[in-house]
């Protein structure tokens, strides 16, 4: 299914659509329309029989990184207060290190080989967290994070052929 950018359902199946009903679109722009500081106005919705699948559009990333960003800029200044000064990119590393070590003991927990209370919740939120630190690091040494990452992707792609 192929949906065209910012139009949440303009998709090029129109067989798909017939089976939407009207209520459902309304409810669906509705929440869009009405989410806090319009967090969700860059998602389109698409209805799949059994769920609602959220995709971002182009510039979703770069809203990511631009977010992500200004939360470290707010624990820069938490660092400040608590600290004197704000952290190392050495002591972000060990940040990273850290969060990435806890979602190995999630998995493990995923998989039952180590009991750990939330760890469900938990694993879902260390990978996200880490995902942060990925962005937070690449820019703390100055790599753009979707360039490497294409030039990432397309090495690996070219390997696997």
């Amino acid at each position: 299914m192929v949906c065209v950018e910012n139009e949440i359902f303009n998709c090029l199946n129109d067989s798909f659509l017939d089976d939407l009903s009207n209520e459902f679109v309304m409810i669906l722009s509705k929440i869009k329309e009405n989410s806090p500081d319009k967090q969700l106005s860059s998602f389109h919705f698409i209805f799949i029989p059994t769920k609602i699948v959220f995709f971002m559009d182009q510039n979703s990333l770069d809203k990511i990184i631009q977010r992500s960003l200004e939360i470290r800029e707010k624990y820069h200044q938490l660092e400040i207060r608590q600290n004197g000064k704000e952290w190392t990119l050495e002591q972000d590393v060990l940040a990273f290190l850290t969060d990435a070590g806890l979602v190995g003991r999630d998995v493990m927990s995923h998989e039952k080989t180590w009991t750990k209370p939330n760890s469900a919740e938990e694993l879902e939120h260390k990978l996200a967290e880490n995902i942060w630190w990925l962005i937070i690091l690449a820019d703390r040494t100055g790599i753009d994070i979707k360039e490497a990452l294409e030039k990432f992707l397309i090495k690996t792609e070219n390997i696997l052929k």
